[in-house]
């Protein structure tokens, strides 16, 4: 071989070389084709980075915030890879990690994990809590300014909504999520981020399945409905249910939650709220009884409908019965 064809040969395989060494061994997908729970466990997996021997932490993002780890959105995703993922090794990691980095606060929707939080809202912030190498572990932190809006929020909307059911304080829940459904737009909610950015929120719909699951509403299923229709799935997107950008740890853990964890209202309400939701489907059926029963009394009720008002009675108590039956199952 001639010293030019050496040289070449040499100069091929360093030009391999560096590309295998820049080349990451595991690189994190961007957003997943559709919120399946596989593509989801093995998303959140991918973001998994070590720190120390023991454990390490999952990245809010592989674009945006990828090389930051929040103690709030790493709450949600040990959850999901222990209970939903089936994944010990990472989440025991991950467990460690907050362990490690232990905080007061992990965002308004701790409440699903039974911690609670005050009403009312105010302003999150965050705060670097540490640098380890090329990772920011950053904690979420609330200040002093209460958020006198949070009606148009469809999270707050939600969150609140969460905690009157939490608190046994089932009609105010009801009253939170009347207004959330006003806000919906068969895409997502039109609240005020979206009319700033002109995108919908997808973690949103999910807080929402989450909440309605607790109270067994119809509006579960067209939230759930949304929510499979992004394509490709991400954390923003528009009109026709178009993802946009990437998808990261928030969005993809509240949508495992909302779509798989099998009674999600378990995770955080206790026999008082229980009860509340006991109370108010047997409060709605007490009501509709009462108001046909005084219909029939005074006659008010035309001929031809007395029948149809005798069928809603025996349908409001029946419901009353199953209310009570769920409970106690």
């Amino acid at each position: 071989m001639s010293v030019s064809a050496k040289g070449l040969l040499i100069l091929l395989l360093l030009t391999m070389l560096s590309t295998v060494v820049a080349t990451p061994l595991c690189t994190a997908s961007v957003f997943v084709e559709e919120p399946s729970l596989r593509s989801i466990c093995d998303f959140i997996a991918s973001l998994y980075t070590d720190l120390a021997p023991g454990y390490g932490c999952v990245r809010e993002s592989p674009v945006v915030e990828k090389d930051v780890c929040y103690t709030s959105t790493n709450l949600l995703a040990e959850y999901v890879l222990r209970s939903l993922c089936g994944n010990k090794v990472l989440a025991d990691r991950v467990k460690a990690f907050l362990k490690a980095y232990p905080t007061d606060f992990y965002d308004y929707y701790q409440v699903i994990f039974s911690k609670q939080f005050t009403l009312p809202f105010t302003v999150v912030e965050h705060e670097v809590a540490a640098v380890v190498g090329n990772t920011t572990i950053k904690h979420v932190k609330r200040v002093d300014r209460v958020v006198q809006d949070y009606d148009q929020y469809a999270n707050l909307l939600a969150l609140k909504a969460l905690y009157h059911i939490v608190h046994g304080q089932g009609g105010d829940a009801v009253a939170e999520l009347t207004k959330l459904s006003a806000l919906f737009d068969g895409y997502g909610f039109r609240d005020k981020a979206y009319n700033t950015s002109g995108k919908y929120e997808t973690y949103k719909l999910a807080l929402a399945i989450i909440v309605c699951k607790c109270l067994w509403l119809p509006e579960a299923e067209e939230y759930t409905t949304a929510l499979y229709s992004i394509k490709p799935f991400t954390t923003l997107h528009t009109v026709g249910y178009r993802g946009r950008g990437n998808l990261n740890l928030e969005a993809a853990c509240l949508a495992a939650i909302a779509l798989y964890a099998p009674t999600p209202c378990n995770m955080s309400l206790k026999l008082s709220a229980n009860l509340a939701v006991l109370v108010l489907h047997t409060e709605i059926a007490v009501a509709l009884a009462a108001l046909v029963v005084l219909k029939l009394l005074r006659g008010s009720a035309k001929p031809n409908l007395k029948a149809k008002w005798g069928v809603l009675v025996v349908t409001s108590l029946t419901y009353m019965d199953m209310s009570v039956a769920k409970q106690f199952k």
